[in-house]
């Protein structure tokens, strides 16, 4: 409950459900003075939800309008050259929507997954045109591709008050853990996922405060970062489809080629 005192204004609350959205609408009325105390109030945790029954929980403020009440209702001086305009009371407008995300320690947070392919080269060596029968080989050149699909799982946190130091830490890492998703269903097992560069942008809060939204970026691979295409290797008991294998150095008693670290996410 916000503890700056305030009344709603008749004939309101306001909502409706468009398409699997909740909006609702609030008209709240406060002393002039405490107007941006409240709205910093109704526009953050724990204060930020619908208040009434009639809508989800999940349905928070997005945006908060502030104007004088009575419009010309003016403070002794207002108005007068030189001295900025004072009220006795504002009237907020708080405009309230369904999340796109979830809630996770006071910070928005949403998700998504892209689709990516890449183009994989199988071996043409042992290949020919047609039939077996025509000995027609492939030439150099004239090797098949495959499409290899992939994901890209995103992850955005909305109002950050800082920039985390992971954000630019992670890069070039792979999970060492199992990842697990917060509105997706999905969990990604141990060293599956590459994180990439993050977008980063600043945003103002509530009251000009200022905030950060920022969107972590992982490559999902199903068959891990430590396995490489090899267009020779056997898939499905087909010699010459081409595989994910792993790497091995020369040597003897060879260890494994594990270019990117790992860490927890």
């Amino acid at each position: 409950m916000p503890t700056i005192a305030h009344y709603e204004m008749q004939n309101y609350p306001k909502s409706r459900w468009v398409r699997g959205h909740f909006f609702g609408t609030r008209k709240v009325v406060c002393a002039w003075a405490d107007r941006v105390t409240l709205a910093v109030e109704l526009g953050t945790e724990p204060d930020w939800a619908w208040p009434y029954p009639d809508g989800p929980s999940d349905c928070l403020a997005q945006e908060i309008k502030i104007e004088p009440y009575p419009l010309n209702r003016m403070q002794s001086g207002g108005g007068s050259p030189g001295i900025l305009s004072a009220y006795e009371d504002a009237l907020l407008t708080i405009e309230y929507q369904t999340l796109e995300g979830v809630v996770y320690q006071g910070t928005i947070v949403e998700e998504q997954l892209d689709p990516m392919v890449e183009m994989l080269t199988v071996n043409w060596l042992d290949l020919v045109w047609n039939d077996p029968a025509s000995r027609d080989s492939l030439r150099e050149g004239e090797e098949p591709q495959i499409p290899h699909y992939w994901l890209v799982y995103s992850r955005r946190y909305r109002g950050l008050s800082a920039i985390p130091s992971d954000v630019y830490d992670w890069v070039r890492y792979i999970n060492s853990n199992t990842v697990a998703t917060f509105i997706l269903g999905r969990t990604f097992p141990p060293r599956t996922l590459l994180y990439v560069p993050p977008t980063v942008r600043m945003t103002w809060g509530i009251a000009s405060t200022q905030k950060w939204d920022i969107t972590y970026k992982f490559i999902y691979r199903p068959e891990t970062w430590w396995k490489f295409w090899h267009n020779r290797g056997v898939h499905g008991g087909q010699p010459g489809h081409g595989a994910f294998d792993p790497i091995y150095t020369k040597n003897p008693g060879g260890k494994q080629f594990t270019p990117y670290p790992q860490r927890v996410f």
